[in-house]
């Protein structure tokens, strides 16, 4: 099968991470796909057949309140796996899962995902390393929407889209900002003009580059701090092994 090709190039952060012979079972029915920008591929309560471990796409976790329009809560790029309802659940989706930025994906059958899982090796205790990050993130996300400006929130949301890509165009309209961080429009056009003259991003037309990481980190919170030390300690102790 290709995927025993394909496997001495994994991307992904989590495959990676594991011993080689665990991320061989992992990818060896696993297909690499490509994701087209604004594809919708997890529906709000429908029952999820795959579990993804993006390379290079970027797929936005939304949630939505009752009558309210859907809401990014975290963005997933190479560093994680959209999918944990498979293990964790009855493979019904927590949410719906929008792809932000186009690119590829390992698409992992759902069934050969929790058969792995419940192998009770490394990929068992890394997912769940990354359940406790996620659930982590959620929390300190929460806190930041309480208790800090939106100035603050905005730069710590721009810093977290760039974890996954440092240098990559985040490509975002004005209004998905305001609803993910539930505000006017109008508050966040103000802010990231202020954020441009600052020479902090550079934003024209949906598209937006941070040009001064230093800078903007100095007037984000400590949220955006806190949660990239959890992305750091999320793979520590589960090096790759021959």
């Amino acid at each position: 099968m290709w995927a025993k090709a394909m496997q001495y190039q994994i991307t992904n952060r989590l495959l990676k991470a594991l011993p080689k012979h665990e991320s061989m079972r992992v990818t060896a029915n696993a297909e690499l796909t490509e994701l087209k920008a604004g594809e919708l591929i997890y529906e709000s309560g429908r029952i999820e057949r795959y579990a993804y471990f993006p390379t290079t796409a970027i797929i936005a976790l939304m949630y939505s309140g009752e009558g309210s329009a859907c809401s990014e809560v975290i963005t997933i790029g190479a560093e994680g796996m959209l999918g944990i309802s498979l293990i964790l659940t009855n493979k019904v989706s927590f949410g719906s899962a929008q792809v932000q930025y186009g690119g590829y994906a390992y698409r992992v059958p759902g069934d050969h995902l929790k058969h792995e899982f419940h192998r009770h090796g490394a990929f068992m205790q890394l997912l769940l390393r990354y359940t406790q990050t996620l659930i982590i993130q959620l929390a300190q996300i929460s806190v930041c929407a309480i208790h800090h400006s939106l100035l603050q929130q905005l730069c710590r949301y721009l810093l977290e889209n760039s974890r996954h890509n440092e240098n990559a165009e985040q490509l975002v309209t004005q209004q998905y900002i305001a609803n993910t961080l539930g505000t006017r429009r109008e508050r966040v056009t103000a802010i990231a003009g202020y954020l441009q003259r600052s020479g902090l991003i550079e934003y024209s037309r949906g598209k937006l580059t941070i040009t001064d990481h230093t800078g903007l980190e100095k007037l984000a919170c400590d949220c955006h701090r806190i949660i990239q030390n959890e992305y750091e300690r999320l793979t520590t102790g589960l090096k790759p092994k021959g």
